[in-house]
């Protein structure tokens, strides 16, 4: 039997334990190829923690960004369902949001951040915040999204690396249809 811990750094995740049906003598050559087997399992199976950690920390980013609820109007029904759009992909810079207007307006923005990974949800979630504010602020759509457009170059200054976003928002008064 040979029984060799699985350590990475300086953590014990478990142990990797081989056996043979005679007894097996082990030479100085056999003991560094289980040795250095054991230390890639370590480090395979911390890889594998660590992309279920990002998994789960993505999924939980995912939903914290898009709303939770939407609004409801006489007239109107909203429904809405994310999928991300790469298999196994957790978390974008795509968005939906539905939420009243400060005059009772029902605004709706759709919208995509290219790239995938955090750092496009986390500048997704800066603009779709700022076409909510904006639209608080009293502008109309069209506004918005030339507001939401100079955000984005300010946060992204280098043309050579620049960040491509599309979007559309809408905003209908729901006591007239328009």
């Amino acid at each position: 039997l040979a029984h060799l811990p699985l350590v990475a750094a300086g953590k014990v995740l478990g142990v990797l334990s081989l056996s043979w049906h005679e007894e097996q003598p082990f030479c100085r050559e056999d003991q560094q190829l289980l040795q250095t087997m054991a230390a890639i399992c370590a480090l395979a199976i911390q890889r594998a923690e660590l992309m279920e950690t990002n998994t789960e920390i993505a999924a939980v980013l995912q939903r914290a960004i898009l709303p939770g609820h939407l609004p409801r109007h006489e007239g109107f029904g909203l429904a809405a369902r994310y999928l991300p759009a790469e298999a196994g992909a957790q978390v974008g810079g795509d968005w939906y949001d539905a939420f009243d207007g400060p005059d009772g307006s029902l605004w709706m923005s759709i919208g995509d951040v290219g790239g995938h990974g955090i750092e496009a949800a986390a500048l997704m979630a800066q603009l779709r915040n700022a076409i909510r504010a904006n639209a608080f602020a009293g502008l109309d759509p069209a506004r918005c999204l030339d507001v939401a457009d100079r955000l984005l170059a300010a946060l992204n200054p280098d043309e050579m690396n620049a960040v491509v976003a599309t979007a559309a928002v809408l905003r209908i008064d729901p006591r007239t249809g328009t």
